[in-house]
Formats: C-alpha cells, sequence, structure tokens
C-alpha cells in the first residue's frame, strides 16, 4: 500500500511519498532569473518576505524525460523570499505540467504545490532554446527564448539543491460535521 495520504487506496496515480523522494533523469530547463518590483509582495503569504529588495523571481519550463511519476514538461514561477526562522528559499505561486495526472497528483497532494495542466512546449533548435506555455492551447501566456553561451554557475543552480526550500499554501475545502463548517489550516515547507 502506498505511504500517500488524500488518493484511493485501490487506484494510486503513483507510488511515492516524501520519504521515498524524487528522481529527474534528462532534465533540460530554460530558466530567467529578474528583479520585480512590491508589486511582488501581494502574491506573498504574511509570513514569507522577499529575501532582496527589488525581490528577485523566477520562471522557467523543464523537461523531465524520465521521473519517478514519468515524462513530463513544467513550467514553474517563484519568489525568493525569507521564513520567519531567517530561511530564504522560493515560494512558488504557479506552476503547470502537461498531462501526467501522476505529476499533477503527485505535486499537489505529497508537496501542495499548485500544479495546474496546460500546454508546454521546450524546443532547441540551432544555439536557441524556447519554452512555451500555452493555457488554454492557442492562449500563449508565456514565451521564454535563449542561447546559452556559457555553463551555469555554482551559485544559480543552487535553486535545485535538495537544500533548497520551497513554499507554497495549501487550501483545504471545509470539513461539514453535523452541518458546521470547520475550517482546518495548514502551512509546510516543501
Amino acid at each position: 500500500m502506498p505511504d500517500v495520504k488524500g488518493i484511493p487506496l485501490d487506484a494510486p496515480l503513483y507510488h511515492g511519498g516524501k520519504n521515498r523522494g524524487s528522481a529527474f533523469l534528462g532534465c533540460q530547463a530554460i530558466n530567467l532569473m529578474f528583479s520585480v518590483g512590491h508589486e511582488a509582495n501581494c502574491l506573498l503569504p504574511k509570513e514569507l518576505a522577499p529575501a532582496a529588495n527589488p525581490a528577485i523571481a523566477i520562471v522557467g519550463v523543464a523537461s523531465y524525460r524520465s521521473s519517478t511519476v514519468g515524462p513530463y514538461l513544467e513550467c514553474y514561477s517563484g519568489i525568493q523570499v525569507r521564513d520567519p526562522d531567517g530561511e530564504t528559499g522560493y515560494y512558488i505561486p504557479y506552476i503547470y505540467v502537461t498531462v501526467n495526472d501522476a505529476a499533477l497528483a503527485s505535486g499537489r497532494e505529497v508537496l501542495g504545490a499548485p500544479k495546474k495542466l496546460a500546454h508546454i512546449r521546450l524546443i532547441r533548435e540551432g544555439g536557441l532554446i524556447q519554452g512555451t506555455l500555452e493555457r488554454p492551447k492557442g492562449k500563449r501566456l508565456l514565451t521564454l527564448t535563449a542561447q546559452p553561451d556559457e555553463r551555469m554557475s555554482s551559485d544559480s543552480r543552487q535553486i535545485y539543491s535538495a537544500r533548497t526550500n520551497f513554499y507554497s499554501v495549501r487550501q483545504l475545502p471545509p470539513i461539514i460535521e453535523s452541518g458546521k463548517e470547520l475550517w482546518l489550516i495548514l502551512g509546510d515547507a516543501a
């Protein structure tokens, strides 16, 4: 029986959980890091503050050719933040995946990631790499294009470290008990 909460016992979409870990092999990605103004603050939960002034944001498109939940593409965005304990990480307000129910469900159920389905492409042509996000198909929301001319620095690779904190907000539906609504509020750093 899988050690994951919130899925049917007889029909899991994936086999795993926080204690089993994840593997992503053959990953290709394009990322853009940039500074943003105070408008980013409206996206942050009150417990988190931008780690820099001006705030640093990231947006990217990644292709996971092989992972513990199968192959899929992902488009993510984040803001570098500091939590109440002074730890830094990335608050992830939006994340999209291609049609892979295991990638969608495992991210939402295990990590609390705000994953939604979208049409994502990552192509390499000549020296250019381009990532796109459409939702719905035909409605372009994002295009990233780059011509890499050097390897990623060790400082930039820090976002992919196993020690990087990723934060998201989990919102659970109301629980009805004897005609009364009970609200359960949870917070968790993924």
